[in-house]
This record gives C-alpha cells, sequence and structure tokens, in this order.
C-alpha cells in the first residue's frame, strides 16, 4: 500500500506536468489543423485545375438502335467514376427505350378504347422523350436521378392499370425480363480510337481544355447491345460546349 507521502509526491509531479500536457494539445490540434489546411488546399487546388468536359455518350440496342446522351464532368474524374455514372445513365435509358418500343404500340391503340390507358401511355411518352437522343441536340445532359422517377411513375400506372389493359405481363420486370442491363466490367469507353483506361483520370485523355465536348463510344459484350461503328467511336475534336 503506497504510503501518503508517495500519494502526494505522485499527485504534485502530474499537477506540476499539466502545463506541458496542455502544449502537448496544443502542439497535436495546430498539427491537425495544418493537416486539415494542407487538405483543404489540395482539393481547392484540384477544383481550381479542373476544368468541365461535356461528353456525348453513344451507346446501340439491337431493339432500340442508337441511343445518345450527353454527360458532364471535370478532367480530374477518375474513369472509374465516368465509368460508373455512364452505366448507370446508359442502363436506364436503355430501360426506358425499351419500354417505350414494347409499350406505346399496344396503348396508342388502347387510347381510344379505353380511357386508363391516358396515364400509362402518358408516363411512358414523357419518359421516352426525355431519355430521346434528342436531348443531345438541345444540349440537354441525362440525369439518372430524373430517368429514375420516370421508370416509378411508369411501374407505379402500369401496375394500377395492368389488368383493366389487359396486359399479359404483371410487372415491369416481366416486361424487361429479356433485357440484359448494362455492367461497369462489361463496359468500354472509347474515343479518338483509344480506350479509355481503368487507374487514369480523363486529363490523362483530353488534357485541361476548358469546356471540350467529346464524343465516347460506350461499348458492351452483353447481347442487346452492338458493338459501335468505328465512326460512331472514333470521337470528335475539343470543341466549345453546344449553347
Amino acid at each position: 500500500m503506497r504510503s501518503p507521502r508517495s500519494l502526494c509526491v505522485q499527485k504534485y509531479n502530474t499537477t506540476q506536468n499539466l502545463p506541458a500536457l496542455h502544449y502537448c494539445s496544443l502542439f497535436l490540434s495546430t498539427i491537425i489543423a495544418i493537416t486539415s489546411v494542407q487538405q483543404s488546399a489540395q482539393i481547392l487546388t484540384r477544383i481550381i485545375q479542373s476544368k468541365m468536359v461535356r461528353i456525348q455518350v453513344k451507346h446501340h440496342d439491337n431493339d432500340c438502335g442508337e441511343l445518345q446522351f450527353l454527360y458532364d464532368c471535370e478532367t480530374s474524374s477518375t474513369i472509374e467514376e465516368i465509368t460508373k455514372d455512364l452505366t448507370e445513365i446508359a442502363s436506364l435509358q436503355l430501360q426506358i427505350q425499351c419500354l417505350g418500343f414494347r409499350l406505346l404500340p399496344p396503348l396508342s391503340v388502347l387510347l381510344h378504347k379505353n380511357p386508363q390507358a391516358i396515364a400509362l401511355h402518358r408516363a411512358v411518352s414523357e419518359a421516352t422523350s426525355y431519355a430521346s437522343k434528342e436531348q443531345v441536340l438541345h444540349g440537354r445532359p441525362l440525369s439518372s436521378r430524373v430517368l429514375k422517377d420516370h421508370i416509378k411513375i411508369i411501374e407505379k400506372e402500369f401496375a394500377k392499370n395492368r389488368n383493366v389493359l389487359d396486359f399479359p405481363e404483371s410487372n415491369l420486370t416481366q416486361v424487361l425480363s429479356d433485357l440484359e442491363l448494362l455492367h461497369e466490367d462489361s463496359i468500354q469507353l472509347w474515343w479518338g480510337g483509344k480506350q479509355f483506361m481503368m487507374g487514369k483520370t480523363l486529363c490523362d485523355y483530353v488534357g485541361k481544355n476548358e469546356k471540350t465536348k467529346i464524343v465516347v463510344g460506350l461499348q458492351s459484350h452483353i447481347s442487346n447491345c452492338c458493338p459501335l461503328s468505328d465512326s460512331a467511336s472514333a470521337g470528335v475534336s475539343p470543341s466549345k460546349f453546344m449553347p
């Protein structure tokens, strides 16, 4: 058992070390603050140095033909990030266009016979219009969030009116049962005859030119996506954004 004297000495020594502990804490806080400032500076430098690029993406489906859409990103974006985003948007665009290809013809016939077909026809028409490659001509990039919202609306109207409209399929999954969705590991991106490789950034290929626009061919090994022609994946020289 410690003596009262040793306890007092220990207490005294701890008290004496308090200023040292205080300065040590301040030192550590300063190091953390400097590190945070350095990280913030690096992020800010990346933002300043990075330029925006508009990518016109082209891909192909056996039923829907050539599909196109616009996508904006920074030159500092990694090929992994771009591939992930383009795969998601292309898959959603493909689903919507295939829904239009398969649902609009029978719905157009039913419009004059059954008023309940109007809501579903409108939902599919608005979705296919938004996902159309005509948006490229108007300089409007596609949003994965908006594409998902359109699909949800179609699902809702389809579930509500399926029995009345006498569709054999019970849900949209069955309507698209033979459609193979795009996956990142099966996607290749081509521009100017070069394949974008993982581990690189976009600026490794296009440089840091501000407001560059390029045409990228999206190729997939899945059955419903046909390989693009050489002209479709060849790309174009950097140019200013479309108005």
